[in-house]
């Protein structure tokens, strides 16, 4: 998080605003009152976000990361959680149900959940604010709009901060 954390606060702070190029392009991206953010796509679709806070910043990032990789996060965190075989089948020579058996046995999914309730606010924050763009992207355009192999799954649901802190 500490890389991530770092580009959004260098975006913030320096007033990153992408490329002049033509074919860039930009959206402003919100949840309300709560979080905004400009996303401008520069050649070659990278993202460069400003925002007024860095919880503003966080918000952009992850809905960046839903436009271009929410199969991904997704899936990582059914792992994680140790879920594979609830939404993959068993697999070929039950790899899914020895990766969940094994990431279960490791409980990471667990001890983050316990761990969660003593993150600090400043973590906290950043990592709620970025589970809440992602969301905010799939809502936009629904599990059949992501891009990529995922597109359509019933396991592309909506995420939890902690979650994406599991993983």
């Amino acid at each position: 998080w500490t890389a991530i954390l770092s580009v959004a606060l260098v975006a913030v702070a320096a007033g990153c605003t992408g490329s002049d190029d033509e074919s860039s392009s930009a959206a402003t991206v919100g949840s309300g009152d709560r979080y905004q953010a400009t996303i401008r796509r520069t050649t070659g679709g990278v993202p460069h976000i400003t925002a007024k806070t860095l919880a503003d910043a966080s918000f952009g990032e992850g809905w960046a990361s839903g436009e271009d990789r929410a199969c991904d996060l997704a899936d990582q965190v059914i792992k994680v959680r140790g879920e594979r075989a609830r939404w993959f089948g068993a697999g070929e020579r039950d790899a899914n149900v020895d990766s969940d058996a094994a990431w279960l046995a490791i409980g990471i999914y667990q001890r983050a959940s316990k761990d969660w309730t003593n993150v600090s606010k400043d973590l906290n924050e950043q990592i709620t604010a970025y589970t809440a763009g992602w969301n905010a992207h799939l809502k936009a355009v629904g599990a059949k709009g992501v891009k990529g192999w995922c597109s359509g799954a019933k396991w592309l649901q909506p995420l939890e901060p902690v979650a994406v802190y599991a993983y």
